[in-house]
Order: structure tokens, then sequence, then C-alpha cells
């Protein structure tokens, strides 16, 4: 961090991984994050002072034992969802491994081992139950009591694939049963949680086909940008 700072490179970056390290080491200690607030307003300017403050009031910044952020540890969401795995090989894999990695249709395999947060909690609620990960939610995501609705809507019968009356096989009972997900994002997604989900629909058990709806695509860059509403480049 100290290094890209004295390099001068885009503050965009500079927040991102100021906001990654927030967030995977639930929290960021009162002297340290006061050291970075510094470099950054010496460096690109006393203006970013508020650009600081919106990220420390959305959350994306915070100091480590923050009330209210105490129980929504990343390590703990990461080993309850599985969220990052050990890709063979690595990555300085050779071709084999590489090539063996991307014919194995799984979510992880569009980070190289990482599967984004909301790909997980979709998959778990398609395969368990809301009620599965209420405890979860309630406690290390939301943060609040969960709502409780009907999991499951039936289909008006014009909308239902048809199936072939002349055959039984496995394969069209298995079509006949095939769930239609709907996914919705409030403020965006990303290109990376849209492929996520078409590994997922290829995905050995997984019986559904997803449709993703979004109100717009984003970055790293256009998300903070959307929150501070200044205009982040390299200062000259």
């Amino acid at each position: 961090m100290e290094a890209c700072i004295s390099r001068g490179e885009n503050l965009t970056k500079i927040l991102r991984l100021l906001a990654v390290q927030s967030f995977c080491g639930n929290g960021i200690k009162q002297k340290v994050l006061d050291f970075y607030k510094r470099e950054i307003v010496q460096t690109y300017g006393y203006e970013h002072m508020l650009t600081l403050n919106v990220l420390e009031r959305c959350g994306l910044i915070r100091v480590s034992g923050s009330y209210g952020w105490s129980g929504r540890s990343y390590s703990m969401i990461s080993n309850r969802l599985k969220l990052t795995w050990n890709v063979p090989g690595g990555a300085a894999s050779g071709s084999s491994n590489a090539s063996t990695a991307s014919s194995s249709p799984d979510t992880g395999h569009v980070h190289h081992g990482y599967t984004p947060l909301s790909v997980r909690v979709v998959q778990h609620l398609d395969q368990f139950g809301f009620r599965s990960l209420s405890d979860l939610l309630t406690r290390h995501l939301i943060g609040q009591d969960v709502p409780i609705f009907d999991e499951t809507q039936q289909l008006p019968a014009a909308l239902r694939k048809r199936r072939n009356s002349d055959t039984t096989s496995l394969q069209s009972a298995a079509e006949m049963n095939q769930k239609l997900v709907l996914v919705f994002f409030l403020g965006g997604c990303t290109f990376a949680e849209i492929s996520s989900f078409r590994f997922l629909s290829h995905k050995d058990g997984v019986n559904s086909d997803f449709i993703i709806a979004t109100t717009s695509i984003i970055n790293g860059n256009t998300f903070l940008q959307a929150l501070t509403d200044i205009k982040i480049s390299n200062r000259p």
C-alpha cells in the first residue's frame, strides 16, 4: 500500500486495496488507518478527505472492532460458504493443469479459486432452501431478522416446459423438473458474477437455469466513483 502511494499510482487502485484489506482483515487498526489517510491526503489532495469519509460511512473502510461489526468476519463467511479453494497447480500451473481447470465447470474458475459471495448465496438457497442460511444472513451478512416468504412459486401451466410424451428418458424428466431462477441485483453486478452463474448452471447437481437482472454493470472503478461522486484520476 505504501509503495503504491509513494509511486503516485491511480487513487482508484489505492482505495480498492484499502477496502479489500478492511473487509478481509475484519477492519484496520486505528493507527494504521490514520497513517493511510494521512498519506492519501498528502499525496492526492485534501479534497479526498471527503472521499475517505464517504467510504467510512458506507462501511467499506472501518476500524477493527468497530461497534456493530464484531461478528461479521470474512474468514467465517469464507469458510462457511467455501468462497475460496485451491486450484490444482496454482496460479503458475502449466498448460495441462490450466486445461484441466478450464474443462471443469465451477464458479471458482472465473477468479482462479474464488467464488463471488452472491453466487454462493444463490447456490445454497437453490439447493438447500432459504432457512439453511437464515442464521448466517442474520448474524453475519444482513445483521437483522430475515423476512420469511414462500420459497417456491409455481409457474402457470402455459409457461412450463412441455414434456415429450413419446420418451421417458431420464434427460427429459430432468428437463421437465428444471427450475428457472431469477437473480436481481440492486445497484449493479459484475461480468465475473454473470460468468460464475453461467458456470453454476452447468455444474453437476444443479438443475436450474439462472436469469440475471441488474440495474447496471459495474466494476471496482465505477463502484467507487458512484459512491464518492468524485472524479478519481492520477494526480499530475
